[in-house]
């Protein structure tokens, strides 16, 4: 969705930044439930993070932490 009257010759960067403008000022209730939405998955502590993993080298010896159960 590109605003009104932005001209094609403007950086794309300007253009971004006019369409969020526009889109705020055209649907303030959707920006804000997304603003909201996103800051509770930044929140939210159920989200599996990846876990820090030592890779051994063949001829490393087995250690009781990296033999396995």
């Amino acid at each position: 969705m590109t605003p009104p009257n932005v001209p094609a010759a403007w950086s794309p960067g300007l253009a971004a930044h006019l369409t969020e403008h526009h889109k705020a000022q055209t649907y303030p209730k959707a920006v804000a439930q997304a603003d909201a939405d996103f800051a509770d998955l930044q929140d939210a502590d159920d989200i599996p993070r990846p876990c820090r993993v030592r890779i051994r080298r063949p001829d490393d010896p087995l250690t009781p932490t990296s033999s396995g159960p």
